[in-house]
């Protein structure tokens, strides 16, 4: 942290601590003294909350992920056969909350704050969409097949198959 963001951030917390004498959440005045000596091991103190930053990159890939499961979801409900497909197949299970954890966060955002995507929301909400294991580099070979079928939202049953066999 340069010298510059520690002196605005020392300042906003002089502020806040006038604004909230009261606050029991933050201790802004240990932060203060943190920021004003340097003591860089304590920054994590104040900043420790703060998720790691996602790419546009990383954040569209996300939407592919979903936009396919609502395309596999939407195909599969227009199948007159269904036989040798696996409804739990085409449900979105989430992330895994210990390694994709940007991945978790992201997708909890889009589901409850965005309310984007609300036929997918229901097929894991029970685990708050963490999956307990690592999904996304499954989700990048589904994405990839997909994608050879033109993003196509109107899959027939092999097509599905395909793409939920990887």
């Amino acid at each position: 942290m340069t010298k510059t963001e520690r002196i605005i951030l020392i300042f906003l917390l002089q502020i806040l601590k006038k604004l909230y004498p009261n606050n029991q959440e933050y201790d802004f005045e240990k932060m203060r003294i943190v920021l004003e000596n340097g003591y860089e091991l304590q920054y994590e103190m104040i900043t420790g909350h703060l998720q790691e930053e996602m790419t546009i990159g990383e954040c569209n890939e996300v939407f592919k992920i979903l936009n396919m499961y609502r395309a596999l979801k939407t195909s599969y409900n227009n199948l007159q056969d269904k036989s040798g497909i696996n409804p739990e197949d085409i449900k979105f299970k989430g992330f895994d909350g210990n390694f994709e954890a940007k991945y978790l966060c992201y997708v909890q955002f889009i589901f409850e704050s965005l309310n984007l995507f609300e036929e997918l929301k229901d097929d894991s909400k029970s685990l708050n969409y963490d999956t307990h294991f690592e999904t996304l580099n499954r989700y990048r070979k589904m994405l990839k097949v997909w994608e050879n079928y033109n993003k196509s939202c109107t899959l027939d049953k092999d097509q599905i198959k395909s793409i939920i066999n990887q």
